[in-house]
């Protein structure tokens, strides 16, 4: 989807994308988004699993996005779920100007020294919106880009296509059936067949990882780690998540030039021991900021964690 050139993803005055298909018209997008509309509802933020299908007649429907959506996808969602007859109120949120990504992006939405709920992650729901949709008592908010779905009382879906391109992907309309299976078949080495053995992961840019499917992970406590995580599929977590035992045993290292949310960067290579970040080498600007907050947390021993540290080895999805 997006060029590499400088850290712009550029649109052509003809309304193409800087390589790929030509935008879609407005409606094709609808019959995309009636695939969406009329799928089952898991409260999955994964594409694939996700759907408003439960959606009737009378329903009233909260669509909230931010100002990186494109109007069209927006009014796909509306005009599909209207067509089942229910009443949509559309919300959008600025999320100020637009700008070149840069490579402390991560630094700034994720690693950060506030409360969620003060500075939610660039993609999840914003809290505000979360608490009107339960005020004005709507059937179902549909709102987030990624990351777990809150537990309310009302339905809860996100909406992970800001533009036509994501929309108009052969994945939306990817079978929802095989895609559970393959899933099923993938979850099941690791929790029925793994338990106990070694995990080793590598790549050509360095990447080069160990460790153990620890039997104490298996409680079924863990939340996205059981017999059955369906509200993971698309996004099956390698690694079980906190809280850590202090056998926890990664070592290696973790290398490359991307994350979650930023411009690639400079090689980085991540070094873990006995599954605690321990060194950080490399990685430009992003390494360095990194490091500053690597040092700072190595001073505080956090909940669910065995030792001193924030930086941990987890989910590996």
């Amino acid at each position: 989807m997006c060029d590499f050139d400088g850290g712009t993803y550029r649109m052509a005055p003809e309304g193409r994308p800087g390589s790929g298909p030509a935008v879609m018209s407005l409606d094709d997008l609808v019959s995309y988004a009636r695939v969406v509309a009329d799928g089952t509802e898991w409260r999955s933020p994964n594409v694939g699993f996700i759907g408003y299908g439960q959606t009737k007649k009378a329903d009233r429907v909260l669509l909230a996005v931010d100002t990186h959506y494109d109007h069209r996808v927006v009014e796909a969602f509306a005009r599909a779920l209207r067509d089942k007859g229910a009443k949509v109120d559309i919300m959008t949120v600025d999320a100020g100007p637009n700008r070149e990504f840069e490579d402390l992006d991560e630094i700034k939405v994720v690693m950060r020294r506030r409360h969620w709920r003060e500075e939610p992650r660039r993609w999840e729901g914003i809290p505000w919106i979360e608490e009107l949709a339960h005020t004005q008592k709507y059937d179902l908010l549909i709102h987030g880009k990624g990351g777990p779905t809150p537990a309310t009382d009302h339905r809860y879906e996100q909406v992970p296509w800001l533009i036509p391109a994501h929309l108009g992907s052969g994945s939306t309309t990817f079978p929802r059936a095989l895609h559970q299976f393959i899933n099923e078949k993938t979850w099941s080495k690791i929790w029925n067949q793994g338990r106990g053995g070694k995990v080793h992961l590598s790549d050509a840019e360095g990447t080069d990882l160990t460790f153990t499917l620890l039997e104490e992970y298996y409680g079924g406590d863990r939340r996205g780690y059981n017999e059955a995580p369906q509200g993971w599929y698309g996004h099956l977590l390698g690694h079980a998540p906190p809280p850590f035992i202090e056998k926890e045993d990664a070592t290696g290292v973790v290398a490359g030039t991307t994350s979650h949310y930023a411009r690639p960067f400079e090689h980085i290579k991540v070094h873990v021991e006995r599954g605690r970040v321990e060194k950080i080498e490399g990685g430009g600007r992003y390494g360095e900021a990194w490091r500053e907050l690597w040092e700072e947390g190595m001073k505080t021993h956090y909940p669910c964690f065995p030792r001193p540290g924030l930086f941990w080895i987890w989910e590996m999805a």
